[in-house]
């Protein structure tokens, strides 16, 4: 919050030709949350010296949304919202013991900083901070159970570099860390 009132006092006053929406689609990978259950799977292994381990991922997301209002020419500020659905069998000594599902969404406030704009591209950098509410279900083939948990942990998006092409409609790409991938790109439109 003080971040985004900072960039309000810095860009000084409104002006309405310079007000815009902008909303987009992006497709990622490599977010926090994998990097997270990848540090486990590993700890896993090491715990268990290999007997128990994770295969046949299948993977889809993060596909988020994302709403910006552009406060100033160079501040926008708004909302991410990002989904990610994972499931994998799980073995334990060669064979297979059952299967973990894992489902993310995640809600962050933003702020955009649109620091180098041209008519027909731009760069940029937002940052989001939020939560993540994840669904996991494991379930195991040897015993004939399952086990459902529902979790809530602080998460984000930092982009360090972001680079569109187009006017009304643009395309673009980032590069940063967080909830909607290390490497993302997306079709954004602008009115």
């Amino acid at each position: 919050m003080m971040t985004l009132m900072a960039a309000m006092l810095l860009c000084g006053t409104m002006n309405a030709q310079d007000n815009q929406h902008e909303i987009a689609v992006t497709y990622g990978a490599g977010t926090t949350t994998d990097f997270v259950d990848g540090w486990g799977k590993v700890g896993a292994l090491m715990f268990t010296g290999g007997h128990s381990t994770f295969e046949n991922e299948k993977h889809f997301g993060p596909i988020s949304a994302e709403y910006f209002y552009r406060i100033s020419p160079v501040v926008g500020v708004g909302v991410i919202g990002a989904y990610e659905k994972t499931t994998e069998d799980a073995f334990e000594g060669g064979s297979k013991a059952g299967d973990v599902k894992r489902s993310d969404i995640t809600i962050m406030p933003a702020v955009k900083f649109n620091w180098l704009r041209k008519k027909n591209w731009g760069m940029y950098s937002k940052i989001g901070i939020g939560v993540t509410f994840e669904t996991r279900k494991e379930t195991d083939d040897t015993k004939n159970t399952s086990k459902s948990d529902n979790s809530t942990m602080f998460n984000f998006q930092a982009t360090a570099l972001g680079v569109e092409f187009g006017q009304s409609i643009c395309g673009f790409a980032e590069l940063g860390f967080g909830e909607q991938g290390a490497v993302l790109a997306g079709i954004r439109y602008k009115f």
